[in-house]
């Protein structure tokens, strides 16, 4: 394949999500695998939501009125706000070193939004970057990074690929890989064949038929056993192609699976997977995989750690 299909640079800046919480440092932690292992650049972004009220130190009045529009924040609130900006400096300069104490290069940047997701697409675009490595949940209220909201909005709306973290691991020792044929599923190949490679990660190939059928009977279409053919070749060209690629550890799946994002999740958890990775998009009609929201499917209802591939 070519140069362009392939980019080769796609692990070579990685972006982090972090609010302090376990679970981002769980996708941190990931990051820092990622990046010694193809001697990355990980750069750090922290966004903390606006405070609901300014914190304003007297009452501020509508002089149509005459009667007060803003209301002075507490101090005991203000005092709190001051120490979570404290608290925050502190812990993304803790994680900026421990990133740096990996051998990495590393910058961090704090800011205040009331878009945390758009803060990281726009980042992320911005910079150039490869890959966004985030958890699916953080903390909660004025110090929040990652809400299930923002983690779907990003893996939904960014330009580049992104690596939503759910649980724990040290490595990628079982990876799924949603193929159907398309050009969008041969990108989410290539990307995990280089982490099969360098993690010596079993990856498994699975395509699903997504059969419909009607309410009020369990027939299936007489053409069928045509798209299960066609998806079984796809399977068997996905294996070919990561042979190709120096990865031989792989067993392919073809399924039929009325919802092709479900098929995909419960093959995930039957076989204990440490990833799915998946494109963002690729073929329509019956026979689809990804039918443009199936990624986002498989990104909110997987419980464990997803990659989407763009």
């Amino acid at each position: 394949m070519g140069e362009k299909e392939n980019k080769p640079d796609r692990f070579s800046k990685l972006l982090v999500g972090i609010d302090g919480s376990e679970i981002s440092d769980y996708a941190l932690n990931l990051a820092i695998h990622i990046g010694k292992a193809f001697s990355s650049q990980v750069d750090l972004i922290h966004v903390h939501s606006l405070p609901i009220t300014p914190p304003v130190s007297t009452p501020l009045y509508d002089p149509l009125s005459a009667g007060p529009i803003l209301s002075p924040m507490p101090e005991w609130q203000i005092e709190e706000l001051r120490k979570n900006v404290a608290k925050d400096g502190a812990m993304v300069e803790q994680r900026k070193k421990l990133v740096e104490q990996s051998g990495l290069r590393c910058t961090a940047t704090s800011i205040e939004s009331d878009d945390i997701a758009d803060e990281i697409i726009g980042r992320a675009h911005d910079g150039e970057y490869g890959l966004i490595v985030m958890g699916s949940r953080g903390l909660s209220g004025l110090r929040s990074l990652i809400l299930g909201s923002v983690s779907k909005k990003v893996a939904k709306d960014a330009k580049t690929s992104v690596l939503i973290v759910k649980n724990k691991f040290e490595g990628l020792p079982k990876i799924l890989l949603g193929y159907d044929g398309s050009e969008e599923s041969k990108q989410a190949l290539f990307a995990t064949a280089e982490l099969g490679l360098k993690f010596t990660a079993q990856v498994d190939p699975v395509g699903v038929v997504s059969i419909l059928r009607s309410s009020e009977s369990t027939v299936i279409p007489e053409n069928v056993s045509t798209w299960e053919k066609e998806m079984s070749d796809h399977v068997r060209e996905a294996l070919a192609l990561l042979e190709e690629r120096g990865t031989t550890k792989c067993e392919g799946k073809t399924i039929d699976f009325p919802d092709a994002a479900k098929g995909i999740i419960e093959v995930a958890s039957a076989g204990s997977y440490d990833l799915i990775a998946v494109g963002n998009r690729g073929y329509g009609r019956l026979k689809s995989f990804f039918l443009g929201s199936v990624a986002s499917g498989v990104a909110d209802g997987a419980k464990t750690n997803v990659l989407i591939v763009r």
